[in-house]
Formats: C-alpha cells, sequence, structure tokens
C-alpha cells in the first residue's frame, strides 16, 4: 500500500469514531438519529416538539 492510501484510510476511521460519539454530534449541530421518535418537523428552521427554545 502506498503512504497517501494509508493515510487516508486513518484519516478516514478516526473521523468516523470521533463523530460516532453524541458529544460531537452537538458540536455540528446534529439532532441524533431519528429513530425511535422519529422526526415530526422537517423544515429548516423547525423545532421539534421536545426541543428546548434557544
Amino acid at each position: 500500500m502506498t503512504a497517501s492510501h494509508v493515510w487516508s484510510l486513518w484519516t478516514r476511521y478516526a473521523c468516523e469514531a470521533f463523530y460516532a460519539h453524541p458529544y460531537a454530534w452537538d458540536e455540528i449541530g446534529f439532532g441524533g438519529p431519528a429513530y425511535p421518535r422519529g422526526y415530526l418537523r422537517l423544515g429548516r428552521g423547525s423545532r421539534e416538539p421536545w426541543e428546548d427554545e434557544r
């Protein structure tokens, strides 16, 4: 394997591991998976009933 291919793989693995954690989800503004409730309001800027008003 070439060094660039190995670097690409390890970078991908590190990003997957980091963004698999809910704390990282908060940093990027991801509300979490839709399961089990599902999303009710899909419009931009619309909040779900269980989200707090900030």
